[in-house]
């Protein structure tokens, strides 16, 4: 048993605590600033570590000491046993974090700390890692105490190894998964009923992508640089039972809007094996596509289906555009144009903060408690909604 820790976006540690406890029931998760701190198996780690969509990075405690001067730091690290943590292959970073510390050169400590883990382990005699990945030290220095981690992860989470054509200013995936977590959490609470996905401007379609989630294309640190006695630690087959996720995907039919051609034809590559699924080239098409779909029996859409709209308009921030949604007037507009072009039951939307306040919402419309976060240092709030008047029944 290890003790490891979730790194979260502020703002997203109680949804991480919400994964971790799905993922590892018995594991006495606690949520503080920044993530999670939760005890588990390196088997079960190891297993189960690409099931987190919100986490950022998660770390393993190899260690905690008091280390008052260089020479202390030394030898306890050299007394770690790094053989048996680090593979032999493995090429070792280090990063350092120091608050009132003795130790204020960071530098010196990498380089310390680098020294003496390499003197713990066996010579490598001109191994080279095959794998792009390196083991990755965390040092965190707080006064004359030490913490050394070791990093599970690799590269940052986010990193599904899934997408090759991205927008200018995409939301990282991380952010999506929260996003998609608080609209299961309303998708669940309605009558049990098949649903239309919309996103209206879909990009990478990466609120989809979140809500199937797929397991991640990617290496993993944990198993390649980071070594565990897989056949010990590998939990029961009886224990490898999904937690937390729904047993029946209850999308129906699949609605996306798009411009970008490269991107479109990726959204029709991804969309190719769904019995049920709309392609446009802007939100207005759709919108249209979809009001006609109400006049008519033959088009293969299900017409009655209750609308989730999830949608990630451009913020004005950093890139303009002549739809972005930077003042509390033009997120109205846009909430009204939602529901003008869509009559959604559920709303996710992620908008900007504004020294203005949040916009009205429509008429019908019922706002549940708000999602708050950074962005690339943008302050952001991803919104809910509820139509009552539209909810299955």
């Amino acid at each position: 048993m290890v003790t490891a820790f979730a790194i979260a976006n502020p703002g997203l540690e109680d949804l991480v605590e919400h994964e971790v406890v799905n993922l590892w029931p018995a594991s006495q998760p606690q949520a503080e600033r920044g993530g999670v701190t939760f005890q588990v198996t390196l088997g079960d780690l190891h297993r189960r570590l690409p099931e987190l969509r919100v986490a950022t990075r998660v770390l393993i405690r190899v260690a905690e000491f008091v280390a008052k001067d260089f020479p202390k730091l030394h030898k306890r690290t050299l007394a770690l046993g790094w053989r048996h943590w680090l593979a032999k292959d493995a090429e070792v970073k280090v990063k350092v974090a120091s608050q009132a510390s003795r130790l204020k050169i960071k530098r010196r400590v990498e380089e310390v700390v680098a020294e003496a883990i390499e003197e713990s382990r066996p010579p490598t005699r001109g191994l080279k890692t095959s794998s792009s990945l390196a083991a990755q030290i965390y040092v965190r220095l707080d006064q004359d105490r030490a913490m050394i981690s070791v990093d599970a992860s690799g590269e940052l989470m986010h990193k599904r190894g899934d997408r090759e054509e991205v927008g200018r200013a995409p939301l990282r995936e991380t952010w999506a998964a929260a996003v998609v977590q608080r609209l299961r959490a309303l998708l669940d609470r309605t009558a049990e009923s098949s649903w239309m996905w919309i996103e209206p401007m879909a990009g990478t379609a990466v609120f989809a992508r979140e809500w199937r989630a797929e397991r991640p294309q990617r290496d993993w640190a944990l198993g390649r640089m980071i070594l565990f006695r897989q056949q010990a630690e590998l939990a029961s087959e009886s224990d490898q039972t999904a937690h937390g996720t729904l047993s029946v995907d209850p999308i129906a039919h699949w609605c996306f809007a798009e411009s970008n051609p490269a991107r479109r034809q990726g959204l029709k590559v991804w969309l190719a094996e769904e019995e049920s699924a709309t392609l446009a080239e802007s939100s207005r098409q759709l919108g249209e596509i979809l009001i006609g779909v109400l006049a008519s029996s033959s088009s293969g859409i299900q017409a009655a289906l209750p609308r989730v709209v999830v949608v990630n308009p451009p913020w004005g921030v950093r890139l303009k555009s002549p739809e972005a949604v930077p003042t509390r007037a033009k997120q109205a507009e846009f909430l009204e144009d939602l529901e003008k072009n869509f009559g959604p039951a559920i709303v996710a939307v992620v908008f900007p903060r504004t020294r203005e306040g949040l916009a009205g919402a429509p008429a019908g419309w019922r706002e549940m408690k708000p999602l708050q976060f950074k962005v690339g240092g943008l302050p952001v709030v991803a919104r809910f909604f509820e139509v009552r008047a539209r909810l299955p029944r």
